[in-house]
Parts: structure tokens; C-alpha cells; sequence
């Protein structure tokens, strides 16, 4: 067993996803260190004020029809490969699933794309350019078509509301 009570053949293939994103976030702070760049300036890791954060839900939920629409206008010209591995991607336990499916890869695309793409290349001068290339990189990120297009959307809305908090 791996994790405790889990064999090897019930874990999720995101297990190797959550792997990678974790060594591309250690790899991302290790290169902070290298530069002498403090971790939270180099992600603006700062606190987010409660109406912040509260509008920040408030537009993400919003625009879950517009991501539905998206990938069914994408599924309409790509096969839909989500449907192809959903039983492997979200074999296991909720628990394990809710980790290494929602919260790990959430949270590490957010340091690596908005924190550190879009902050580095923000620091430029070049704010729409930063925006389209962090949104660009959560699109590739997603490796598929049906994913792509809509989470390019949402990588524009989310990298604008990490610059119009700072965080």
C-alpha cells in the first residue's frame, strides 16, 4: 500500500498529475531562493480583504455557465476526452479525489500561473500581455481540447482578479 488502506491499483491517475505539479511549485520556490526573491513577493502571496475574496467567489461561480458553454461549443468540433478518463481520473476515495483532483492542482496553477507567470511578466509593464500568457499556460496545462478553451476564459478572469486584488 501507498496510503494508508489504499492499494496501488485504486489510486487515481491523478496521483502522477499532483506529483508534477508539486515538483514544478518546489521547483518554482527553489528558484525564489536561488534569486533571493522572498516567496510571498515573488507569488504576492498578501492577504485578501473578506469583499475581495467574496466577489472573487461571486465571479467564478457566475461564469461556470459560460465555462459549460464553452467546452460544449469546444465538444461540438473535438471529441470530448474528459468523458474518456473520468473513471480513471476519479478512481478512489472522495477524500483522495477532492485532494488530488481539486485542491493540489488548484492550488499549485494559481502560484505557478497567476502568482508567478503573471506576476513576473506583469512586473514588465506589459499587464495584457501577462494576462493572455498565464491564461494561455492554464489553457496548455490542461493538456486537451475540451478543457482548453474554457479554462483560457477562466485563466483571463482569474489572472485579472489576481491583479486587481494583488494577491
Amino acid at each position: 500500500t501507498i496510503l494508508s488502506g489504499i492499494s496501488e491499483r485504486s489510486l487515481p491517475s491523478s496521483v502522477p498529475i499532483v506529483i508534477t505539479y508539486i515538483i514544478m511549485l518546489i521547483t518554482a520556490v527553489l528558484l525564489c531562493r536561488k534569486e533571493g526573491i522572498p516567496f510571498p513577493q515573488a507569488f504576492r502571496f498578501r492577504k485578501v480583504r473578506g469583499r475581495t475574496l467574496l466577489m472573487a467567489v461571486i465571479i467564478t461561480v457566475a461564469l461556470q455557465p459560460v465555462a459549460g458553454l464553452i467546452a460544449n461549443l469546444t465538444n461540438l468540433l473535438f471529441p470530448n476526452l474528459l468523458d474518456v478518463v473520468e473513471d480513471s481520473l476519479y478512481g478512489g476515495p472522495f477524500l483522495l479525489n477532492l485532494v488530488t483532483v481539486a485542491l493540489i492542482p488548484g492550488f499549485c496553477e494559481e502560484f505557478l500561473l497567476r502568482g508567478n507567470a503573471a506576476n513576473a511578466y506583469s512586473r514588465t509593464g506589459r499587464v495584457r500581455a501577462a494576462v493572455l500568457l498565464s491564461s494561455l499556460l492554464f489553457g496548455l496545462i490542461h493538456q486537451n481540447a475540451t478543457q482548453f478553451f474554457y479554462a483560457f476564459a477562466m485563466g483571463v478572469v482569474l489572472a485579472l482578479l489576481f491583479l486587481a486584488s494583488d494577491s
